[in-house]
């Protein structure tokens, strides 16, 4: 067991350093429709700083893949928290996905502080 600690610290720190930094935030836009096909892109203030792969613009800072397990969950927790105003934690993976052209950062995790 002593054994395993180690290598499970050193490949949680490696996850931990390619993700971007924790936000503490609102989401300001939320942007759907058949331009994103699968694909759901969200705003949030203040702005985090996103991976320089990031060229949405004002288009969003984070995206979702509709067609992931759990995305669904994650696009209710999003309006969610747009309709009520409630703070967000965003956590972004540090990479960029495609879309239509454009690319934004993929989102790890959100957390909806009610």
């Amino acid at each position: 067991m002593k054994k395993i600690f180690p290598v499970f610290a050193l490949v949680s720190a490696s996850f931990i350093s390619n993700a971007s930094e924790v936000v503490l935030a609102k989401i300001t836009e939320v942007r759907s429709g058949p331009w994103y096909g699968e694909l759901v892109t969200f705003k949030v203030n203040p702005a985090p700083e996103s991976p320089s792969c990031n060229t949405l613009g004002d288009r969003g800072h984070y995206v979702i893949n509709l067609s992931k397990p759990g995305a669904n969950a994650w696009f209710s927790m999003i309006l969610a928290a747009k309709a009520s105003q409630s703070e967000v934690q965003v956590w972004g993976t540090g990479s960029c996905v495609s879309v239509n052209g454009f690319n934004g950062e993929e989102l790890q995790t959100i957390a909806v502080k009610l």
